[in-house]
């Protein structure tokens, strides 16, 4: 649903708001993870000898059941905004967004403790919700002094925000079927209220281009962005059934990535035939090589050593780190 209203029309300016209800659930992995018969894995346990101890079903693996009258998960989007000309060229817009996720589900443990038998219920309490402030400023081309001008530039401020935190990684988050739920350690009392990992507090943004003659362009892309929330992390408690990193040892979103930000430089010239044109072109990316890590090793505790305390000594250090400067020159054929 959207109204626009225009509060002066020699102004040209206008104020507008959209409101949309969007059900989006993930069928595909419900599907599997909510069959009531479905292929099961076994849990086998030994002791320091080796000794085979038990070997049984995984408990969230059989018997799925799910509650009745489920309400479906839903996101709802607000939009408020409004524009408005600067002269003949330039024009300014702000805007805020607020989403919220609302009747999440999972699959969950009987008893909270990691046995079953596992149903698909609703999520108390648990809730995802981003809101963020926009401002952005356009400048269409014109043939001026400025030669040809084109800008866009925007700034947002935002945040991510919730307990059902399905950002964490590293596998599969099978969404409204993730570990979520599964037992301690990994409920969304423990220590998953925060900053979620999708969250960039600033993105600054701004492209440009001028086109001293026809045929010849140079343009930029520059851009900062926030680095992105993390938190310690270790093993859950044995009876989950997960060997991965899934257990929050403290806050969601508790430490920071460094920021990233950069520039990207182009340029083209067009060879222009009667039929066709050959444009050369030639970009930097990255042009001050800065190579910020995009993950980080965030296990704290290998294992489940007794005492549990920290052991790991990649602790904190880049897993993924953003591309190097490049140098790219390409020769495009454009047909008229």
């Amino acid at each position: 649903l959207g109204v626009a209203f225009v509060p002066r029309a020699d102004l040209g300016d206008k104020v507008y708001f959209n409101f949309g209800r969007y059900y989006n659930t993930e069928n595909k992995s419900l599907g599997r993870a909510a069959s009531p018969t479905r292929i099961f894995t076994t849990r086998a346990t030994f002791d320091a000898a080796g000794n085979l101890i038990s070997d049984v079903p995984a408990a969230n693996t059989q018997s799925k059941t799910i509650d009745k009258g489920l309400d479906p998960q839903y996101m709802d989007e607000y939009l408020l905004g409004y524009a408005r000309p600067f002269g003949a060229t330039w024009s300014g817009e702000i805007w805020g967004m607020y989403r919220d996720v609302g009747n999440i589900y999972e699959d969950i443990s009987a008893d909270g403790l990691g046995n079953g038998p596992f149903h698909v219920a609703q999520l108390p309490d648990a809730y995802r919700r981003y809101k963020a402030v926009t401002l952005e400023v356009n400048r269409r081309p014109v043939d001026d002094r400025f030669y040809r001008l084109t800008v866009n530039a925007s700034y947002t401020w935002s945040r991510l925000s919730g307990n059902w935190d399905i950002d964490f990684g590293g596998d599969s988050p099978f969404y409204n079927s993730s570990f979520i739920g599964d037992g301690p350690g990994v409920l969304i009392t423990d220590n998953r209220n925060g900053i979620l990992r999708g969250d960039r507090t600033h993105v600054a943004k701004l492209f440009a281009t001028i086109r001293p003659a026809d045929a010849w362009k140079i343009g930029t892309y520059t851009f900062y962005q926030s680095g992105g929330a993390w938190e310690a992390r270790g093993l859950p408690d044995p009876n989950v059934s997960s060997s991965s990193y899934i257990r929050y040892l403290e806050k969601a979103g508790s430490r920071r990535m460094p920021a990233f930000y950069g520039i990207d430089l182009l340029t083209s010239y067009e060879l222009r035939f009667a039929d066709y044109g050959l444009e050369l072109e030639a970009r930097v990316t990255n042009l001050l090589d800065r190579q910020v890590p995009l993950a980080v090793d965030d296990r704290l505790v290998l294992g489940r050593p007794v005492p549990y305390v920290p052991n790991n000594p990649n602790f904190g250090k880049g897993t993924l780190f953003t591309s190097p400067r490049a140098f790219v020159l390409s020769a495009i054929v454009h047909y008229h």
